[in-house]
């Protein structure tokens, strides 16, 4: 398996723990963002949006988005429970959640951060700091429960898996 890839991208990063987690071998190509790699023809052959991670698999199928490339990976694997179960519900929800709140506020403001672009876009940077405090606090509200995982005992894809 081919994972194309950035090192600062943390869509690829939940990609690369649940390779290591399932002891899967892949290659990492890195797609450089910062230098407009992901806007090529070459990228959007694999990902016609232009954004990594892109998994290619053995068989030369790409799959584009970490969500979809971390739902197949673990597919039958401890990682997600059974279809048709609540708690693979729960997997879908937290995953929902991450990629509407986390990714789309604090992953933007990290970006931002390490693009350089905090300093000449200040609002925008304000606002999606504003925001991911409050996708946090929605997380914390989630982990009220008493335990270290936001639904049941079993590490999932809920959670980042530890690295092996």
């Amino acid at each position: 398996m081919k994972l194309y890839e950035h090192a600062s991208s943390g869509n690829c990063l939940k990609c690369r723990l649940v390779l290591r987690a399932l002891d899967l071998p892949y290659e990492s190509v890195e797609v450089d963002l910062f230098r407009g790699e992901t806007r090529t023809d070459e990228h959007f052959a694999r990902n016609p949006d232009g954004r990594i991670p892109v998994l290619e698999t053995d068989d030369g199928e790409l799959i584009p988005e970490s969500g979809a490339i971390l739902l197949h990976l673990a597919e039958g694997t401890p990682l997600l429970p059974p279809p048709g179960t609540v708690e693979r519900t729960r997997v879908h929800q937290w995953m929902f959640f991450e990629q509407n709140r986390i990714e789309a506020d604090l992953a933007t403001a990290r970006f931002l951060k390490l693009a350089g672009r905090d300093a000449t876009m200040p609002e925008v940077f304000a606002n999606r700091l504003e925001r991911g405090r409050d996708a946090l606090a929605a997380l914390d509200r989630g982990l009220a429960g008493g335990g270290p995982l936001l639904a049941g005992d079993t590490l999932t894809l809920r959670e980042h898996p530890p690295h092996g």
